[in-house]
């Protein structure tokens, strides 16, 4: 049974917190991308979760040539539909028809003519449920592409949280506050150039909420944890070695959300998405999920 009161309230704050409307660099001043876009994914998430028509939603917005990068979604718009049947398929007892699933929408972000939510999935009773994040590309007034990255819940995380929901209040940013933005943008480059303990020495709020997992509450915890990490169960060769790049940026008022490709020593692609709650240039909420990239995929394309 969908939550339509939680992806109600995700869909209000969608449509109450526009980050500065406008067409974005590259794109003609004269249309308002963002204000297109939020239309957009405000009809399209309402159709998908609240009224539970996932081929209704698909039909009014996708493409024929519609391009998915979820490794077991294949193309077009009835690609998610037998996605659902198949999963359906693997565990009767404990996946429901997906009429039955339950949703939980409690961010979405858009910038131009880009959106993403994240939310909680729960396939039945007795799914202990996992994280997606959704990342969509929207062009003439139609969704043409679909990115996903989801993760397990954990049975023994290092916190207490959700591993979906918000727990820091929007906070407007002082007059001078450098732009949320910038501050991810430095953020991940001293992660990967200074190593991520010097980058959150600098970016981290002394109370930081986390929702991973694997991360304890507070900068101080999470500083531990991440020296730990790096200087016990990694060599520095293996630091060297991890490639990060970012796919992808989507920042919506003090919500950033980046899309990154991981290439570890080994050659594993992974495929990461984390979301910052960002006040007055520290990091006061952090929300993330990672996932191993197959060697083949459903449409016979990256994750990324």
């Amino acid at each position: 049974m969908v939550k339509p009161l939680a992806i109600a309230a995700a869909l209000s704050l969608l449509a109450a917190c526009a980050a500065g409307a406008g067409a974005g660099p590259g794109l003609p001043a004269s249309i308002d991308y963002d204000a297109e876009t939020r239309a957009i994914a405000r009809d399209f998430i309402d159709i998908l979760y609240v009224q539970t028509d996932a081929a209704g939603a698909y039909a009014k917005y996708a493409t024929p040539n519609f391009i998915d990068h979820n490794p077991e979604i294949a193309d077009a718009a009835n690609g998610v539909g037998a996605f659902r049947n198949a999963r359906q398929a693997l565990d009767p007892p404990r996946d429901r028809d997906a009429s039955g699933w339950r949703n939980e929408v409690t961010h979405v972000l858009v910038q131009h003519k880009m959106f993403a939510m994240l939310q909680a999935v729960f396939t039945g009773p007795d799914d202990p449920g996992r994280i997606c994040f959704d990342i969509f590309r929207v062009e003439n007034g139609r969704v043409v592409e679909h990115w996903s990255v989801a993760q397990a819940n954990s049975p023994s995380p290092l916190n207490d949280n959700t591993m979906h929901r918000s727990l820091s209040p929007h906070r407007r940013q002082s007059r001078n506050a450098p732009a949320p933005e910038a501050v991810i943008r430095d953020y991940i480059r001293m992660s990967a150039e200074e190593g991520a303990v010097a980058a959150m020495e600098r970016y981290l709020a002394p109370d930081v909420i986390q929702h991973t997992p694997n991360i304890p509450d507070g900068k101080a915890a999470a500083i531990a944890f991440f020296r730990d990490r790096d200087n016990g169960r990694r060599t520095p060769e293996e630091i060297a070695q991890r490639i990060t790049g970012i796919v992808r940026i989507i920042s919506d008022g003090d919500l950033v959300l980046a899309h990154r490709h991981v290439r570890r020593p080994s050659g594993l692609d992974e495929v990461s998405v984390d979301l910052w709650r960002v006040h007055d240039g520290l990091i006061v909420e952090h929300w993330g999920a990672i996932q191993n990239a197959p060697a083949t995929a459903a449409g016979g394309r990256t994750m990324w």
